[in-house]
């Protein structure tokens, strides 16, 4: 019994580890269960952290990640997954209000911001972040995670596709940062539209009636969004 409980334990931090491997490894890194996340992967952007995320549970489905951040060590996410093996993974809410309109969740009486406050938030992100496929079927969970099936269908018609995906995804940082808040908002729950001229605008859902505006910008490989929230 024991032995059968040690195989497995073996078994997930080799699984474990073989995700870690697939992102940007810092210098002469060696992994061990009391290395931080920072520590063994370059996560020079926000936008690699969440690909982490994602590719966690993908490989481990039954559990949640939301809470790990970049000082998590690996014996905490391992403790994570054991703790968890039998329990089933909570279904993340992916619809988005379909209306320009800002509601607020009664449900929801904490706010971890000041609606009368303003806010700003900027963001840059390199293209280097993203997976160079993905817009194929093997990161359809990375997509759906971070972006609505309205803002993948608007990069696809653009020119370049991949570049605007990535100016989407810093105007939702910009977004969550203005918001100054501290349990973060899905990116699913956030969504950028475009009016007929280009500029873009922000549909959010369980907040308040605000107002937010927001710029993007992008050259060859970087993409800046930026926020006001008033």
């Amino acid at each position: 019994m024991f032995g059968g409980l040690v195989t497995l334990e073996k078994n997930i931090y080799k699984n474990l580890v073989e995700v870690i491997k697939q992102f940007p490894l810092n210098k002469n890194v060696k992994i061990t269960e009391e290395s931080k996340l920072w520590e063994v992967i370059n996560l020079f952007s926000s936008l690699l952290a969440e690909r982490v995320k994602v590719r966690l549970e993908e490989v481990f489905p039954q559990i949640e990640f939301e809470e790990i951040t970049a000082e998590t060590t690996i014996r905490e996410i391992l403790n994570s997954i054991e703790k968890n093996q039998t329990f089933p993974k909570n279904n993340k809410e992916s619809s988005i209000e379909k209306d320009l309109n800002i509601y607020f969740d009664s449900s929801n009486n904490e706010q971890d911001h000041n609606s009368n406050e303003i806010g700003i938030g900027v963001d840059i992100q390199h293209l280097s972040s993203f997976p160079d496929d993905i817009f194929s079927s093997d990161n359809v969970n990375l997509r759906s995670s971070l972006f609505t099936e309205l803002e993948v269908v608007y990069s696809l018609s653009r020119p370049d596709p991949k570049i605007t995906l990535l100016g989407i995804y810093a105007a939702k940082e910009a977004v969550i940062k203005a918001l100054n808040n501290k349990n973060k908002i899905q990116f699913n729950f956030i969504e950028i539209r475009h009016y007929s001229n280009g500029k873009p605008y922000v549909i959010l859902k369980s907040y308040p009636k605000i107002f937010l505006e927001i710029s993007i910008s992008h050259s060859i490989d970087v993409a800046i969004g930026y926020c006001i929230k008033r």
